[in-house]
Parts: structure tokens; C-alpha cells; sequence
């Protein structure tokens, strides 16, 4: 992650890369037809995937042990490096990284520890919503104070329950798509656009291209959730049966978090589904659910290969 970060910086050029311009870049040119993009982007994915699969692997290990990871080794990965990367989705799930494991070790976690991460989170994304803000539209007059821009950051996030909505006022013009924006675009995921033109788009790439095209081809997508992921595809039926299994799922980690602090034995495995699932819920609720599955299942996939290919269990 380190090395694809310094070559990036390295093509685009300091100035460009912390001032917002490759973020901005990256946002024009989202919905084109590039190949070098797309293998980039494929690349990014492994590595990431890779990256965070020895991160819980390391911790899991540590916990089923009860020995202490070396937390400033981890700061490295999880907090600097999505700093440095201009990353506001990775700083969060390494902030939430960092608390689960500290709270798994059984480390104290005052109230002003969390106070403080809240806070931090807080002052990256406005910090780096600025930055992109700022590029995006240089000639409109943006909020400056920092409730203000703060405010201006909780308001984006609701834009994404906004496009469900969209979704399902509109439903009768997008049609139910049974698992087309779903599962296609899972099948060729490892193909870029620029070579497999008709590749099937995603849920946020058809509710975009359907409902706002002009915007699509700007660059801008915005995911539904996984509801509205799930509705567009199975309607009112498939989120009831969504919302169970999220259910069942929140039930059987509290188990698991409730027995590794009792000191229970829990396989590092499961230790380490815990810790895959409960960093990323955040993704995997707000963002595109084609993405979560492929990132959350490779990255398990690498984790079952390292703990059976050296016989931990």
C-alpha cells in the first residue's frame, strides 16, 4: 500500500496529490473507459484486501494468545497511511480497528479516549471533505467555519438514504432487478470497463445512469445502501429477510465479543470474522454491496488459507 501510494504521489506530484487535484481527478474521470484505471483499481482491491487480511490475522493471533500487539506498528497501517492517502473511509475503519482491539485485549478505553477518536474522525473527514470540496468547486463560496463544514459532512452522508428513497419513488421506472446489479457485475469484477463494454453496472452505477445520467458521466455515483441495493433488486421482501439476517449476524458477534472477554475460548478464525466485519459495517451498510462482498470474502478467503495452511485452529 506504502510503495502504490509513493508511486502515485510520485506521477501526480506532491502538490497535486495534497491539494485535492488527483482526488478531484479521480472523480472526473470514475465513469470513462480506462484500462489503466481499471487494473489499477483491481490491483488496489488485492493489495488492500491482502494488507488488512495479515493485520486481523496479526491481532487475532494476539488475542487468542492474550499477548499484546505491538499497537504502534498498527497505528502505522490503519491511522497514517489512510492519512497520508487522503482516505476518510480507511481512517475511520482503522480508528474503529484500533478501539475493537484495544477493547478485545482488554485494554482500558476511558470515555475521553473515545471522545478523542470521535473527535479526530471527525476533524479527517471535514479536514479531507475540504480539500476535495475546495478543488471540486473553486469558484463557489464555500462554509467556512468548521461547524459549519462539519455539519456540511453529516448532510453528505445522508445523501446516500436520499438515493434509496429515489429508488423506491422510482421503482416502477427502474424495474426490480433480481440480482442482475448484483451478481454480474460480481462475475466479471477482475475485468476493466474499457475492455468488456457492456460490463453490468452496479447498483449505484444503474440508479445513477437511469436516474441521473448527466451526473453518471461526470463521474458521480452514489451508492443506495445495502438496502437499496437489495430493494432495487428483490423490493420490500428482500430487506425484511436482509434485516434478519443482519440480526441473526449482530446477535451471534455479540456472543463472540461476550465470550472473548470472559476469556472464553474462541478460534482465531472466528476472532478474526469478528474483527473483519465489525471494521467494515460501515462500508458494507452505506456503500456498494458488490464491493463488500468481493472485498469482505477475498480478504476471509486469505485469512481460512493462512490459519489452515499453518494448522491454527
Amino acid at each position: 500500500n506504502y510503495l502504490l501510494l509513493f508511486i502515485t504521489i510520485a506521477n501526480e506530484g506532491i502538490i497535486n496529490f495534497y491539494t485535492g487535484k488527483f482526488l478531484v481527478k479521480g472523480i472526473m474521470t470514475y465513469g470513462h473507459k480506462d484500462i489503466l484505471r481499471g487494473i489499477t483499481q483491481i490491483l488496489s482491491y488485492i493489495i488492500s484486501a491482502s494488507t488488512v487480511a495479515l493485520l486481523i490475522i496479526y491481532v487475532s493471533i494476539c488475542i487468542f494468545f492474550n499477548t499484546k500487539p505491538r499497537m504502534r506498528y498498527l497505528i502505522i497501517f490503519v491511522i497514517i497511511f489512510p492519512i497520508l492517502s487522503l482516505s476518510r473511509s480507511n481512517f475511520l475503519q482503522g480508528m474503529v480497528f484500533i478501539l475493537l482491539s484495544s477493547y478485545l485485549l482488554k485494554r482500558k478505553l476511558s470515555l475521553k479516549k473515545i471522545t478523542m477518536g470521535i473527535l479526530l474522525i471527525l476533524f479527517v473527514a471535514v479536514m479531507f471533505g475540504t480539500i476535495r470540496e475546495n478543488d471540486l468547486s473553486p469558484n463557489f463560496i464555500h462554509n467556512t467555519t468548521i461547524s459549519e463544514k462539519i455539519i456540511d459532512q453529516v448532510k453528505g452522508e445522508w445523501s446516500q438514504i436520499v438515493a434509496y428513497a429515489e429508488i423506491k419513488n422510482d421503482i416502477s421506472y427502474l424495474k426490480y432487478q433480481y440480482g442482475k446489479t448484483i451478481f454480474l457485475p460480481l462475475l466479471d469484477m477482475f475485468i476493466p470497463r474499457a475492455i468488456l463494454v457492456n460490463k453490468p453496472f452496479n447498483s449505484a452505477g444503474y440508479f445513477m445512469y437511469q436516474i441521473h445520467p448527466d451526473q453518471a458521466e461526470s463521474g458521480f455515483f452514489l451508492s443506495p445502501t445495502i438496502f437499496g441495493s437489495i430493494y432495487l433488486n428483490f423490493g420490500f421482501t428482500g430487506c425484511v429477510i436482509l434485516s434478519f439476517l443482519l440480526g441473526v449476524m449482530a446477535a451471534y458477534f455479540d456472543s463472540l465479543i461476550k465470550s472473548i472477554v470472559k476469556n472464553n475460548m474462541v478460534s482465531p478464525i472466528k476472532i478474526s470474522l469478528l474483527i473483519l466485519i465489525f471494521i467494515n459495517l460501515f462500508n458494507i451498510m452505506s456503500g456498494d454491496i458488490v464491493l463488500a462482498i468481493f472485498f469482505n470474502t477475498t480478504t476471509y478467503i486469505l485469512i481460512i488459507f493462512f490459519f489452515r495452511f499453518f494448522n491454527i485452529s
